[in-house]
């Protein structure tokens, strides 16, 4: 998680050191010279590492942790004189990103609270959930131990009894299948993580002493064929969910009829137009707009996907010539998913374009704004529409969906008189809902970067100006590797406007370097900048070239 926050800073715009095994830098530099410490070690280890450290900390600067645990990293952080907040992000790397929960402890924040939502909140998108050390890992007894100890025991039950694995899952309803999927996504990472998130936590224990009294209790009641005992332990779990069950059913239908066992849409019998564009959906999405406004009086379908990856899938399979995917978004940096694909698929780039990011409220026809009391949207248009939502609707619960167009067919279908829906105003409109207010986003100036994808090579544009896109990687990560890369771009006189870095398949080193230059890597300069690249890179691909 540590190196993962390190190029979640640098896309901020920060210079970071980092001091790790093996690296140049010790802590003790790194305690003395930097502004801003944040320590990622493991559980175990945090609060020796910071005690350490403590008689080195500068007054000046702010210290953070990224562990599960608080009140014992928070404690050794607050003997130093330095700011304290303590983090914890309740994602992992490959779900970092806009609208995902980070967790605050600011216990003495001095100057840096401004700094902190600034950076995490405005420009990374990521929803800020203050707490106190103690409140913080009280919860966690719940949502990590309590959520986490029933899938290890689980998977330790099936191993005992050893069945065989795919007759298991053919078996299975959907909802047992994806409770499978969750407690084997979660055992098939670091045993000592998950272990020290329950053993060092000073809650975990009554919690799930708690949970055996319990279970042994349900226990009983099948031994003893009690449907009366049953009944009642069932039901007092349904009270305490209450109407969030009802919610966390229809979420969960929707996850397992598009991801589990997908039902094709009836109303788009054929999902294949080999001259047609495909898209990132449902329909009525931002992507699915920006789609349509590229198409504009060219007479050919658009097709939706459930994933980026989807898309690039499609149009290397013929079912479509074009594929409309977004790149970067102004707020919230670039989508990595697309870069990905960028770099592992068969597709080129061969244009681009830019689409103002605008959401409105909206409501069913017969909803007034003080029924509300759930706001449905994606999370990221949650997020960008903040301001607006907490300042009109304080009291309301934020309920995250798949798109912006998921969360109008669900309150559509589910005739919700009590929702607010937060989207594309086209979408309102599609849908039937009443308009409450345009423009409610944040910021004015979002917008995001499209680009369009086909089989077909990229375009040589002999003599006109044009913008190239490649990316390049190194057998190993190398002080200097990067630098001559830029060198070659300035000895040729070419303008970089353009640089991202993804992290690597292993056998391909540590990063991939995503480049835009502008020239043409067919002709003249750019060639030669080219020719000169590929004597220095252990691999490098054109992505695409458009004309400016």
């Amino acid at each position: 998680m540590g190196r993962t926050f390190a190029q979640f800073f640098l896309q901020q715009g920060a210079e970071v050191l980092i001091s790790d095994l093996g690296t140049r830098l010790s802590n003790l530099q790194l305690a003395r010279e930097s502004d801003v410490i944040v320590i990622s070690v493991p559980i175990d280890r945090t609060v020796e590492v910071i005690e350490s450290l403590v008689p080195f900390f500068r007054p000046d600067s702010l210290l953070m942790d990224l562990t599960s645990l608080k009140e014992g990293p928070v404690g050794a952080m607050l003997k130093s004189k330095s700011a304290v907040i303590g983090l914890h992000p309740m994602f992992n790397e490959s779900t970092l990103g806009p609208g995902q929960t980070l967790i605050t402890c600011p216990v003495r924040p001095k100057k840096w609270s401004g700094w902190v939502k600034e950076t995490f909140e405005t420009k990374g998108g990521f929803k800020l959930l203050r707490m106190t050390p103690r409140q913080h890992d009280e919860q966690m007894a719940l949502v990590q131990s309590l959520i986490h100890f029933p899938e290890i025991v689980l998977g330790k039950t099936l191993a005992t009894l050893h069945p065989d694995l795919k007759q298991v899952l053919d078996a299975a309803s959907p909802s047992s299948r994806l409770k499978l999927m969750v407690a084997a996504r979660h055992l098939v990472q670091a045993p000592e993580l998950y272990g020290n998130i329950q053993i060092q936590n000073p809650h975990s224990a009554t919690v799930l002493e708690t949970f055996v009294q319990e279970a042994e209790a349900l226990l009983r009641c099948v031994q003893q064929k009690d449907l009366k005992g049953f009944s009642r332990i069932f039901k007092a779990g349904q009270r305490f969910f209450g109407a969030y069950g009802k919610t966390a059913l229809q979420q969960t239908d929707r996850i397992i009829t598009e991801k589990i066992v997908p039902i094709p849409r009836r109303q788009k019998p054929s999902l294949v137009d080999e001259n047609g564009i495909v898209t990132l959906g449902p329909d009525w999405t931002h992507t699915y707009l920006a789609a349509v406004e590229w198409k504009a009086n060219r007479k050919i379908s658009i097709q939706s996907r459930a994933t980026i990856r989807e898309v690039f899938e499609a149009v290397e399979k013929g079912e479509a010539r074009y594929g409309v995917v977004p790149l970067e978004n102004r707020l919230h940096g670039t989508v990595r998913e697309t870069h990905d694909c960028l770099f592992d698929g068969k597709v080129f780039m061969v244009e681009e374009f830019v689409r103002p990011i605008h959401h409105c409220s909206a409501v069913l026809p017969d909803t007034k704004s003080s029924q509300v009391e759930r706001i449905f949207s994606h999370a990221q248009a949650l997020n960008q529409s903040s301001d607006y939502l907490k300042r009109n609707f304080p009291k309301a619960e934020w309920m995250e969906l798949p798109s912006t167009a998921a969360a109008f067919e669900h309150v559509k279908r589910t005739g919700d008189s009590t929702a607010l829906v937060v989207g594309t105003e086209e979408a309102a409109h599609q849908f039937g809902f009443k308009l409450l207010k345009r423009n409610i986003e944040n910021e004015s100036y979002n917008e995001t970067h499209f680009i369009v994808i086909t089989r077909q090579a990229p375009k040589r544009w002999p003599g006109l100006p044009c913008k190239s896109s490649m990316v390049v990687h190194f057998a190993q990560n190398k002080p200097g590797s990067l630098f001559r890369v830029f060198q070659i771009f300035a000895e040729h006189n070419i303008n970089l406007s353009r640089i991202e870095s993804r992290p690597a398949p292993k056998k391909l080193g540590e990063y991939l370097f995503f480049i835009d230059c502008e020239a043409s890597p067919f002709e003249g300069k750019g060639k030669q900048a080219v020719e000169a690249l590929k004597k220095i890179v252990s691999g490098i691909k054109i992505l695409g070239v458009v004309k400016r």
